[in-house]
């Protein structure tokens, strides 16, 4: 482990992204700052605390850096929220190691289907900062 690498954070929160969208929506969750890379853990998805119904099963959100929308996560169904869960945490699955953003890069979650109305999220990002 390098001595300039800082522990699991909360990288960013970005409250009341709404899910139900008619056409493919980009929402910017992290941009990595000058003279750091980062790692991305663990992305976790919640009702928002006002505005949130349910979302549909048809759901298909994938998370990833600008250019390459599903480098983290592809494909996602976050649909788990409608069975009454309070939280998803996702994981990244493409591919098994996470990938290394540099500064400047963006981590942006894609919406590409509809869900019911009133889907209002909050979005957290966790990861490391490493100094480059």
């Amino acid at each position: 482990m390098f001595s300039e690498e800082l522990n699991s954070q909360l990288l960013a929160r970005v409250d009341d992204v709404d899910m139900n969208l008619a056409a493919p929506t980009t929402t910017i969750l992290f941009t990595v700052p000058t003279n750091f890379q980062c790692v991305v853990e663990r992305v976790i998805v919640k009702p928002a605390a006002a505005g949130f119904t349910t979302l549909g099963a048809a759901n298909d959100v994938d998370f990833g850096k600008t250019g390459a929308p599903t480098d983290w996560s592809n494909a996602y169904d976050p649909s788990g929220l409608i069975n009454g869960d309070l939280v998803l945490t996702i994981d990244p699955e493409v591919p098994a190691l996470p990938p290394l953003y540099d500064a400047g890069e963006v981590f942006q979650m894609v919406n590409n289907a509809a869900a019911a109305a009133g889907a209002l999220v909050d979005v957290l990002v966790i990861g490391r900062l490493i100094v480059a």
